[in-house]
């Protein structure tokens, strides 16, 4: 029943709100490698939380300095069946919670780090189609709560429980099926008044929307209400209260963003000057106070153009290949590694070897 317990409390929550404007807002952290428009009709991604810095919180830890997060991966698509003259989409859902025990012992006080690192969605193909149904991911809602404890050890225990099985849970390769799960649909309806009135902290949070198409560039892709690949912070309105605190608001265009690996793995910002960021003094770069969140998304082609009843498309599994296509692929393979090792992450985390 303790597992139960937990996965209600995580499924629960994500029926909360979303959006930049709700105590959270995304910046895009230059990189090595241009970023890509990711293509619902065509690709896979890989959506991997990095770095999380949150402010220590009485009554968010245990007392062997134990935190307990929960990740809740939230994916929305249009499904149609194949087969129906003039039919219509339906909207589809699936949540994929995931519960996390982490060891902050050697922490201070103020901010702390949360050593939680592990890819969200894993190679997650967007668009998917067997031999009855199509369906075609369009956004995918993040959020990630801190659990409040509730006595020495009790969410210690109960969080170990549940992390049997949903530790570091990716989102699954089948989604809208595993939502069907008799366990989970039995998680979400459960234990409703435990969960509203747990006191969990939402610390970061983020929609990411996919284009139905390809776009000539990334500007004309986001424009059109697409996201691209990259590395994205998180930053909340909350966190150490200086002169570093930033107010949220178009950040992006207000500073200047970077992500630094030398003597410390932290992003940075710097006032935007009004030439730009490309010589900015090194005086001039701190880390904010706010707390915040470092992802990383990438996306490839698939290498073939499958047709209906096959659900995943690989060069391994003898699909018929598009030449075009595969080309794309890898040359998204490949920027995928960039990415990762020119911010010294491993592989891992953006889908590849």
């Amino acid at each position: 029943m303790k597992t139960i317990r937990l996965v209600a409390l995580a499924a629960s929550l994500a029926g909360l709100a979303f959006g930049d404007n709700n105590g959270f807002e995304t910046v895009r952290i230059p990189t090595a490698v241009s970023p890509k428009c990711i293509n619902s009709t065509t690709d896979r991604v890989t959506l991997s939380v990095y770095r999380v810095i949150v402010q220590k919180t009485s009554g968010f830890f245990t007392s062997d300095k134990k935190a307990g997060v929960a990740v809740i991966a939230t994916l929305n698509a249009n499904s149609i069946q194949l087969g129906q003259a003039g039919g219509q989409p339906s909207n589809v859902s699936a949540t994929t919670p995931s519960v996390n025990l982490l060891d902050i012992s050697g922490e201070s006080n103020g901010q702390v780090f949360l050593p939680l690192e592990y890819p969200i969605a894993n190679r997650f193909l967007l668009s998917q189609s067997d031999t009855q149904t199509k369906t075609e991911t369009t956004n995918m809602l993040v959020q990630m709560y801190l659990e409040k404890t509730r006595g020495a050890n009790t969410f210690g225990t109960m969080v170990q429980d549940a992390g049997t099985i949903l530790n570091a849970l990716p989102i699954p390769a089948s989604p809208y099926l595993t939502a069907a799960n008799a366990f989970i649909k039995f998680a979400n309806s459960s234990i409703q008044d435990d969960a509203k009135n747990s006191g969990a902290m939402l610390f970061a949070q983020v929609l990411i929307q996919f284009a139905d198409q390809d776009y000539p560039d990334v500007q004309t892709c986001r424009n059109n209400g697409g996201d691209s690949t990259g590395a994205i912070a998180v930053i909340a309105a909350t966190g150490r209260n200086d002169k570093n605190l930033l107010t949220l608001g178009n950040l992006d265009q207000r500073y200047c963003w970077r992500f630094v690996t030398d003597s410390a793995y932290e992003i940075q910002f710097a006032a935007k000057p009004s030439t730009g960021c490309s010589n900015i003094a090194e005086s001039q770069w701190n880390e904010p106070s706010n707390d915040y969140t470092m992802m990383l998304l990438t996306a490839t082609k698939t290498p073939s153009n499958p047709g209906a009843g096959h659900l995943f498309e690989t060069l391994e599994a003898g699909e018929p290949v598009d030449a075009g296509r595969a080309a794309a692929w890898a040359q998204d393979l490949t920027n995928s590694r960039k990415l990762c090792d020119s911010l010294k992450v491993n592989r891992r985390l953006c889908g590849v070897k």
